[in-house]
């Protein structure tokens, strides 16, 4: 278990097959809108995806397949098999731990199947238990640390409101409250 974006993007960690778990149904229209978005920015063709609606997929031209579940629905992750699986907002889940077993057993291919998760660590015993576990490497950022992708107003705004408090904290430091 990866937590952090930055840690499947390694040089030795390749996937073909991967899973990408979602918060809900809203979350899943989000992902398909953020990749029309992305299509207006430029993209080498031979590293640009193309989302497959009917099937919940991205498909890059090399072959490699994301496949898009909501983790509101575990059941639908029985059947599918993945090499690594990227959990996004795991904090959000409505049903944890029967999610995360149901994604144990679809993560049973490749010499090192992985799941990568981010998530703002709101303070949930699944969270916990997830960190605890000492298979689970562990990373970190601050939102200051993603800086320069974000305007500069909404850094300075949200430090000026949350700086110094638990839900700045938990939001802006990444710390579990």
């Amino acid at each position: 278990v990866l937590v952090g974006t930055h840690a499947i993007f390694q040089a030795h960690v390749d996937y073909h097959r991967l899973g990408l778990i979602i918060i809900d149904e809203e979350h899943r229209f989000g992902v398909s809108q953020r990749l029309l978005l992305s299509e207006k920015a430029v993209h080498p063709p031979h590293l640009k995806p193309h989302f497959e609606t009917s099937k919940d997929q991205l498909v890059w031209p090399n072959g490699s397949v994301a496949q898009i579940f909501s983790a509101e629905d575990p059941e639908n992750l029985r059947g599918p098999q993945f090499e690594l699986a990227w959990c996004d907002e795991v904090s959000r889940w409505k049903k944890p731990d029967y999610t995360w077993t149901m994604l144990q057993m679809a993560l049973r291919i490749g010499d090192d199947p992985l799941a990568c998760i981010t998530s703002t660590p709101r303070p949930s015993i699944f969270l916990k238990k997830l960190l605890a576990d000492p298979a689970t490497a562990i990373t970190h950022a601050t939102t200051s640390a993603n800086a320069a992708n974000l305007a500069p107003t909404f850094i300075a705004q949200m430090l000026e409101r949350y700086g110094g408090t638990s839900i700045g904290r938990q939001e802006l430091d990444g710390a579990i409250v």
